[in-house]
């Protein structure tokens, strides 16, 4: 259900993960049997291993498996305040229930100098049901619209009324957006992307990352 939001536009100028590029976007869940059991809960509740005393594996029912891991698993507390925090570049998501140490977005190898960019997305479940929007603004290709990523996985301008990408979920997030992109066949530019996790229906009190390079204020790929 789209909200009005005073400042929304703003709100997403604060605090920014500037990336290599986006054209499109298909936000996907994994399926999940049995045979990928075990590296799902690796990186879906962080402390499963097929090996650990206590932990069940594949082959008994994965339905006490998950309650199990649930129970265990990390959880972050949902925003009680406004909160943005800054990190460098990673090639893959890093995981922590203290909202100031997890980096929830992963860019793949462009992180370090590569040419790849793969776009994740992961955090361990919150402890409240919450709404995260993703939003996209690239300044040299359009100065004057950032785009949230809706539902249905698609791209639309920001107007005076937003949408979260996911409503009223307590997570774990785990999402792949983009794999595998060569950084050099997209348009020359900056990227930015924004990651922010609210309340559900809230938005007083929020989350957001922000992701910087050593040496720029943005994170930037120039691409000839």
């Amino acid at each position: 259900m789209k909200r009005t939001v005073r400042g929304f536009f703003i709100l997403f100028l604060l605090a920014i993960v500037a990336m290599p590029s986006l054209k499109t976007a298909s936000a996907t869940t994994p399926y999940i049997d049995e045979e990928d059991y075990t590296d799902f809960t690796t990186w879906i509740w962080g402390n499963s291993e097929p090996d650990q005393p206590g932990v069940r594996t594949a082959t008994d029912s994965l339905s006490s498996v998950f309650i199990s891991d649930l129970f265990n698993s990390p959880i972050i507390p949902i925003p009680a305040n406004c909160q943005s925090f800054t990190y460098s570049p990673e090639t893959s998501p890093l995981l922590s229930a203290d909202a100031s140490q997890a980096k929830p977005i992963g860019i793949g190898t462009v992180a370090t100098g590569g040419d790849t960019l793969s776009i994740t997305l992961n955090t361990y479940q919150f402890s409240g049901p919450v709404d995260i929007y993703f939003g996209l603004y690239s300044p040299e290709i359009d100065p004057d619209n950032i785009y949230l990523l809706t539902s249905n996985g698609v791209f639309e301008a920001l107007s005076d009324t937003a949408a979260p990408w996911k409503a009223n979920i307590t997570g774990p997030l785990n999402e792949t957006l983009f794999c595998d992109v060569q950084a050099s066949s997209l348009p020359v530019g900056s990227y930015h992307l924004y990651l922010l996790v609210t309340p559900t229906a809230n938005l007083n009190n929020w989350f957001f990352s922000r992701l910087v390079g050593e040496s720029l204020v943005n994170f930037q790929c120039k691409v000839a």
